[in-house]
Parts: C-alpha cells; sequence; structure tokens
C-alpha cells in the first residue's frame, strides 16, 4: 500500500471518530436535558400532588358499601385513603401518610372537619399535632392547631398555628396571609376554639389577638381595622347570624365599652358589666345584674330595668339555649328577655323557635305562657314604643 493511500485511510478514520464523538456528546446532553425536565416536571407534580406509597397492612382495595367518595382507614399510624371507583365497585388505594401514635379524625368543642365527599379531613394525634390531608394532594400541613371559619354548615377557611404566627388558610390549603401573634383566642372559656362571636365571614371581620391583647382584622386580607391595645374585643351579635357592623365592645379595665369602628374611638365614656347587644339605636347592657336599655350615647332610654339572677360572665349567654339560665332573642321589633328557673327537661330553640318542657311542645315563648307555662320569666321590650313588659 503506497504512502498516499495510508494517509488518506487515517484522515478517514479520523473524520468518522470525530463525528462519532460529536454524535454521543450530543444524545448525553440530551439525555440530561430530558433528565432534567423530567426531574422539573415531577417537582412541580409535587407541589400540586403528592401520592405517598401503600404502608405495610393497608389494602390495595376495600370491598366495602359505597357512601361517599373517599373513605379511609388507619393502619400502625398511618392515616390511609381511598377512592372510589364505579368500574370496579370498590374503594381502591390512594394515598397515605404517617400521622403517629393514636390519630384520629379532630373532634374538638367547635368543629369535626372530615368531608369524604371532597376527600379533606383534619387530623389530630396523641402528641397533639394537627394534620391537614388532601386525600388527592397529600398531607398540606402539620400545626400545633387548626380550626374551621364557617358560615351556617358551610366551611370556608381554616385558622392554623404554629409557634408565635397564625395563618388563614383555604379549603385546599393555601395561605392567604400569615399573621404575628392569634388570629383568634384559641383558649376561651377553657376550649380549644372559636368563639362564634369572634368573625362574621359574611361580613369580612375577624378578632385576632398579639402580645396578649385584642384587635380586629379584615378577614380576607389581614389588613388591622383595629390596633391590637384591649384586654378583650368582640363582635356585637343580634340574632340570626348577623352582627353590627359599626361598633364593638372592648374591655378595659374589666369593663365593657361601646367601640365605633370606624371612628375608631370608644362611643361612650362609661363601661359595663356586659354589653348584650346593639339592634336599631338601641343598646343593651347588663350592669350588677340589671339588664338596662339604652341609646348610643349612654342615656336610659327609659328607667325601669329587668333585674336578673346573676351577672353575665364574657360568653356564658346564649340567643338559643336557656341551659344558662337567661337567653335572648331579637324579632322585628321586639327584644325578648327569657329567665329561666332551670330545669333539664326545659329545652328552648331561638333558631325553631320552639319550647319543649315535660315532653310537651309548644310552638313560641306567648305559647308558652298562654297554655300555663310558669318556669321561664320573659320579658319584652318595644323598640318603638320603648315600653318593658311582663309576658307573665
Amino acid at each position: 500500500m503506497s504512502e498516499r493511500m495510508k494517509k488518506m485511510l487515517l484522515y478517514i478514520f479520523v473524520i468518522l471518530l470525530c463525528l462519532g464523538l460529536g454524535i454521543s456528546i450530543g444524545m448525553i446532553v440530551n439525555g440530561n436535558q430530558k433528565n432534567n425536565n423530567n426531574d422539573n416536571n415531577s417537582n412541580d407534580t409535587k407541589t400540586e400532588t403528592v401520592i405517598n406509597p401503600r404502608p405495610d397492612g393497608a389494602l390495595e382495595e376495600l370491598d366495602k358499601k359505597y357512601e361517599k367518595d373517599y373513605t379511609y382507614e388507619i393502619v400502625d399510624n398511618y392515616f390511609v385513603a381511598y377512592k372510589y371507583d364505579k368500574g370496579s365497585q370498590k374503594y381502591h388505594y390512594l394515598n397515605s401518610f404517617l400521622c403517629g401514635e393514636g390519630c384520629e379524625i379532630a373532634s374538638y368543642v367547635h368543629f369535626t372537619y372530615e368531608n369524604l365527599d371532597k376527600g379533606l379531613v383534619v387530623v389530630t394525634s396523641s402528641d397533639y399535632r394537627n394534620y391537614l390531608f388532601d386525600f388527592n394532594k397529600g398531607l398540606l400541613g402539620v400545626f400545633d392547631y387548626i380550626e374551621s371559619l364557617e358560615i351556617g354548615n358551610e366551611y370556608k377557611y381554616f385558622v392554623v398555628g404554629n409557634d408565635d404566627y397564625t395563618s388563614l388558610l383555604t379549603l385546599d390549603g393555601k395561605e392567604l396571609y400569615k399573621l404575628k401573634g392569634e388570629l383568634t383566642d384559641t383558649t376561651i372559656a377553657g376550649n380549644e376554639g372559636l368563639d362564634a362571636y369572634m368573625y362574621s365571614i359574611n361580613d369580612d371581620l375577624i378578632v385576632y389577638k398579639e402580645n396578649d391583647k385584642f384587635g380586629l382584622l379584615k378577614l380576607s386580607t389581614g389588613d388591622k381595622i383595629i390596633p391590637a391595645e384591649f384586654e378583650y374585643l368582640r363582635l356585637i351579635y343580634y340574632g340570626n347570624n348577623k352582627f353590627n357592623t359599626d361598633f364593638v365592645k372592648v374591655k378595659e379595665n374589666n369593663k365593657w365599652y361601646v367601640y365605633n369602628i370606624k371612628s375608631k374611638e370608644k362611643s361612650i365614656n362609661t363601661g359595663y358589666d356586659q354589653i348584650l347587644t346593639i339592634y336599631n339605636n338601641t343598646l343593651v347592657v347588663e350592669d350588677n345584674k340589671n339588664i338596662y336599655f339604652k341609646d348610643l350615647l349612654g342615656n336610659n332610654i327609659i328607667n325601669e330595668s329587668i333585674k336578673v339572677n346573676k351577672s353575665f360572665d364574657d360568653i356564658d349567654w346564649d340567643w338559643e339555649f336557656l341551659t344558662d339560665d337567661i337567653s335572648f332573642k331579637i324579632e322585628d321589633n321586639y327584644i325578648y328577655i327569657l329567665d329561666s328557673i332551670y330545669k333539664e327537661n326545659l329545652y328552648y330553640s331561638f333558631e325553631d323557635d320552639y319550647i319543649e318542657e315535660d315532653g310537651i311542645t309548644y310552638n313560641n315563648i306567648l305559647d308558652y305562657i298562654s297554655k300555663g307555662g310558669k318556669n321561664i320569666k320573659a320579658y319584652q321590650y318595644d323598640i318603638k314604643s320603648k315600653k318593658i313588659t311582663s309576658l307573665n
């Protein structure tokens, strides 16, 4: 073979070698790019949905009668979620998370959250950790406490807390805002729960607590309407799921005052043992075991008062039940005050407007009195005529 032919073959070999290396490098780069893209897509997916592997001891499918779209079981400290499949007519494994010893659906004084139509639950464990879990998306968060905000029987938000911070979440776990301190006092009356007179979804208001003082927030945004500078603050309720949006009541030196939300100042300088309601410009207060009717400047509308059997604490009066002896109802232009001789077999519901005593049902307070009922002392205040009448 001539020297010229050898040089030509060597030249061709070098060219082919370079081409091969180039193709190999390109394939590696493309492969890495694909892997990176897959990793990124995987991460994107994980932010939306986390499907955890089925724990040992959990079934692949439950042969259980259909009740809701989702169901669950607790296996070896795992909360195991299942979803109903119409084709096989069985519940199939969907998701799980380790919830710790003694985990169960959370049941507090004010709420139990278990929505098996949507696949969303609040779970608690014996170490007082609280879990917000979406059957499809996975664990949305672990908190020191979780409370619900609802309107009627429909849940709208979750209030969650960790350490010194509290957040407002949507039902799918989205954080609307975060606040240093507490959105509400979660230890009121010794209950771990929200008091019904500390928020109104319709009016976009919620009480918050910061540095052991209370103020008022705009619920949807977290804007501070009233700074946290009072011993206590509560919304003023007047029945039918309605609150006064012009005034709240604030507590200072163990007395309650009317506070104007717009002008951000006390409306009157007189404090009372309890402010019960403001309705149609009538202020109803209790002081020294007497109920008074006043105007919004604190002047007595009439000189008469109603003597009651006890002074009111912060939350021991109720618009629906007589279990605390004294109850109220606002209807049209009347305010009714009901003072009961407490009996275990006496029940009154303002919501349904009936009385039951000794197995006999009465349509309302007037029906009860007309038929000789004597265990409820009833008063009627006419807002227009400004008169108090004893109904029995």
